[in-house]
């Protein structure tokens, strides 16, 4: 389907209740990008996602209290993005995927 991508596989990980790991990826300006982080095992997990621009300020998040999360972020410049992955119940492998898509 033109205009639509399939997920693609950043990377994979695991994570404690309380811990977190971090993960840098570069954006494009003006790209829209959806992340997406899913447990592997436990689906009694709690996974939340933030994502950090090169200055270290929050750009966006997800902490609902579901077992995945995602996020989307529209750079308006291309450079280094912090996305971080952390458990607020139980613990996890998971995967981190991205896509994306047109703004």
């Amino acid at each position: 389907m033109k205009g639509r991508q399939a997920m693609s596989w950043m990377h994979t990980g695991f994570v404690a209740e309380g811990e977190q790991q971090s993960f840098d990826v570069v954006l494009e300006a003006g790209t829209s990008a959806v992340i997406y982080v899913r447990p592997k095992e436990d689906v009694s997990a709690d996974l939340d996602l933030h994502v950090y621009d090169e200055k270290g300020d929050l750009v966006s998040h997800d902490v609902y209290a579901d077992i995945d999360a995602a996020c989307r972020v529209t750079p308006e410049r291309t450079g280094p993005f912090r996305v971080v992955v952390s458990s607020a119940r139980g613990s996890s492998r998971f995967a981190l995927l991205m896509k994306t898509v047109g703004t």
